[in-house]
């Protein structure tokens, strides 16, 4: 039997007590066998501490002290690992039961695959359930850089790359910098993305791999300075994103031109060809798919 890749996955928080407990349990309870775990918490006041030495045994590593902010501590926390694919979750959202078997089936499966997310993001409520199911039906350089994965008022927007439910090669992460830019406070992931797409092509999976918990203390409440902090990665890397006109036609064709047209815009460049894996039932095996 072949031995299953490494997965390293870091956990940053900070007085997440409330929510801690289920977050750790979401990745030990997948019981991958080849899992380095890690917490950085940032010197919590509340009951954290005492959660994370109940699973401390089950860990690589963990901290609690001062960090210098969320992205330099998931940054010290990679610094510590040696996984060959890699994410982070943070401490109030949840992976799906199956989730990391699923993306490293995938990742054996097909070696030209860089990186991954789902294509089936999930939102929990405060109390872990699920309130909504979005699908987003592609992933392109073109249209992130265009602004097509930033929901700005006023625009068309197919919705965010989830952090939560991406998945990279080390590799990738090496060769794009082997670091979080600790410059952006809250769109540090948006950032990422970006110079990902440099190197490689997204992947999305049907599958829905984890979710994101709505609560009144998360720090991306105000998504106005999410997007603000976002929309100075595109001057970073000196491009313009739709206009407001440019994205709403884009939302047009994409939602209404039919199949036998969607080529022809593809050539006109105003759609862009992307690539998915979907289960196939026969021959039961996971296949890329490329659409547009």
């Amino acid at each position: 039997m072949s031995i299953l890749p490494s997965i390293s996955i870091v956990t940053p928080s900070f007085n997440q007590g409330q929510f801690l407990e289920e977050t750790i349990r979401s990745v030990l309870d997948q019981n991958y066998p080849n899992l380095e775990y890690i917490i950085m918490d940032g010197g919590s006041t509340d009951n954290s501490l005492e959660i994370i030495k109940k699973y401390e045994k089950h860990l690589k590593y963990w901290q609690s002290q001062s960090d210098g902010g969320q992205y330099s501590a998931i940054n010290k926390g990679f610094e510590l690992t040696t996984g060959e694919i890699m994410a982070w979750i943070n401490s109030s959202d949840k992976f799906l039961p199956g989730a990391l078997h699923v993306v490293v089936e995938i990742f054996k499966t097909f070696p030209e695959i860089e990186w991954l997310t789902t294509q089936i993001p999930l939102l929990f409520d405060e109390n872990g359930l699920i309130i909504s199911a979005h699908f987003i039906d592609s992933f392109s350089k073109e249209g992130f850089l265009k602004g097509e994965f930033l929901m700005r008022k006023g625009y068309w927007s197919r919705g965010f790359i989830q952090q939560e439910s991406t998945f990279w090669r080390r590799s990738l992460w090496e060769r794009s910098g082997g670091c979080l830019n600790t410059n952006y406070k809250l769109a540090g992931d948006f950032e990422l993305w970006a110079r990902f797409f440099h190197h490689a092509e997204l992947y999305g999976v049907y599958f829905p791999v984890s979710g994101f918990r709505m609560h009144p203390n998360q720090k991306t409440l105000n998504m106005k300075l999410y997007i603000d902090d976002a929309e100075k990665v595109f001057k970073a890397f000196k491009v313009k994103p739709y206009g407001k006109l440019e994205s709403h036609f884009k939302g047009l064709i994409n939602r209404f031109w039919p199949i036998t047209l969607r080529k022809i815009a593809v050539d006109l460049g105003l759609l862009y060809p992307y690539k998915c894996v979907v289960f196939c039932g026969y021959p039961n095996r996971w296949i890329i798919k490329s659409k547009y």
